[in-house]
């Protein structure tokens, strides 16, 4: 059989922290890839780990000034996020055309920012995660993207699959967020799905040429084949935060800071209380005083075949004994706390059409116990499973209880950490 697609993608080794690249090609000659990345970042300890694994994916690209199509970024803790700037540097980096992030409320990136803090106190000095803390679309509009895309979660009943390929109308007064066509050989993306999409800001409005769309986890960016039919999906899940630890950090920080911490004052608040002495120390004790490991709003994302489709994949090198899985389907789940019932439940429901294709799943939040359930492993039933995490101070990532898990179903685990010899790297075909 012919295939419609094929792919590679990276688990790339940058320590504790993430950054997933990712191609997808029509298998024509002269086909170009559509390219895209998931998250960009790791722990001041392993800068150079991630310094070097940026470097080395754009010169795969192409060098400095070539073509990302898509950036996802699953949640705004640092180490998520904190390569953005070497990513996407002018003259140095790739040039971004969509971003793609979850809707988040303005408390929740501040107790994102606090965890960094507190894990990693010089989150507090770096620029670009105190500014996307504060205004996302600021901080990523200094790239030149295209355009950001934010993902709001709940509006429906789960995400789409190869049967519900309908083009989402644009945004009243707006253009198409991706457009049909492109050149020959060339993957043109566009947004399938079901409900409303809404300008948030155009370029024109702010001046800046960039314009923000808050679109629906419903919807997908489909990938066609050369008859115009889905191939290949990127599906998101907004996996949403706990209101009650938003209110309790509110309460707690507040008290601390003496400031307000309105609506209207948040942005300066934060920059007074970054610039008082012990202020840093002062969000990092908001942050501990609620608890560890609140949850934060989490973008999920499904790439593989559309539903219905075939696939298979394999990992290189190929000598290795279990080589090959005939699911072509990646899935991350972000920072999500599976092991919440109304969480786990509704992940799986949302992916339900999908999970037959899933062949590489990655852990959420680095392979915490705090975040894993068997029962939803058993569900989604990978052929391998992923965490990205290395070394630091006393944390479990992976727990030894998820190592035990997922050995004693008869699966693989692969951990990236920041050696370039546990970097993941798959390929694969799809087909009809």
């Amino acid at each position: 059989m012919n295939p419609i697609a094929e792919f590679r993608r990276t688990q790339r080794a940058v320590g504790q922290g993430g950054f997933h690249t990712a191609s997808v090609r029509a298998p024509v000659p002269g086909g170009q890839d559509f390219r895209f990345a998931y998250d960009c970042g790791a722990m001041t300890r392993y800068a150079g780990a991630r310094q070097r694994e940026i470097e080395a994916y754009v010169s795969e690209l192409g060098g400095p000034g070539s073509r990302l199509d898509v950036l996802f970024l699953s949640h705004a803790h640092a180490d998520h996020i904190n390569g953005v700037p070497k990513l996407l540097a002018k003259g140095a980096g790739v040039k971004v055309d969509t971003v793609v992030m979850p809707l988040m409320p303005n408390a929740e990136r501040l107790i994102a920012f606090a965890a960094s803090v507190a894990a990693d106190p010089a989150v507090a000095r770096d620029a670009f995660v105190r500014s996307f803390t504060l205004d996302p679309v600021a901080a990523m509009t200094a790239y030149g993207p295209r355009q950001i895309l934010f993902i709001r979660g709940g509006d429906g009943d789960g995400g789409p699959g190869s049967l519900d390929v309908t083009p989402m109308d644009p945004p009243r007064g707006g253009e198409a967020v991706f457009s049909e066509g492109g050149g020959e050989g060339r993957m043109q993306a566009r947004l399938i799905g079901r409900g409303s999409v809404e300008v948030l800001a155009t370029g024109q409005r702010s001046g800046t040429g960039v314009a923000a769309i808050a679109i629906p986890d419903t919807s997908a960016i489909a990938l066609p084949a050369l008859d115009h039919s889905p191939c290949w999906l990127l599906a998101p899940y907004v996996d949403p935060g706990v209101t009650a630890g938003r209110r309790k950090f509110m309460t707690q920080l507040k008290a601390l800071t003496g400031r307000k911490w309105t609506a209207t004052s948040w942005g300066k608040d934060l920059g007074d209380t970054l610039k008082d002495k012990g202020g840093a120390t002062k969000l990092r004790k908001a942050y501990e005083a609620v608890g560890h490991d609140l949850n934060v709003t989490s973008l999920c994302l499904y790439s593989g075949p559309a539903q219905g489709l075939k696939g298979a994949a394999w990992r290189e090198p190929s000598h290795w004994p279990w080589w090959g899985w005939p699911a072509a389907g990646w899935l991350s789940a972000g920072d999500s706390t599976l092991r919440k019932a109304s969480i786990g439940d509704e992940l799986l429901r949302h992916f339900r059409a999908l999970l037959p294709q899933v062949g590489t799943f990655v852990l959420p939040h680095h392979g915490s116990e705090n975040n894993f359930d068997a029962a939803r492993l058993d569900a989604i039933s990978p052929a391998l499973t992923v965490v990205a995490a290395d070394a630091y101070k006393k944390w479990r990532h992976p727990g030894s209880s998820v190592v035990q898990a997922v050995a004693s179903r008869g699966l693989p685990m692969r951990v990236v950490t920041s050696d370039p010899r546990s970097a993941l790297i798959e390929r694969g075909r799809v087909w009809k």
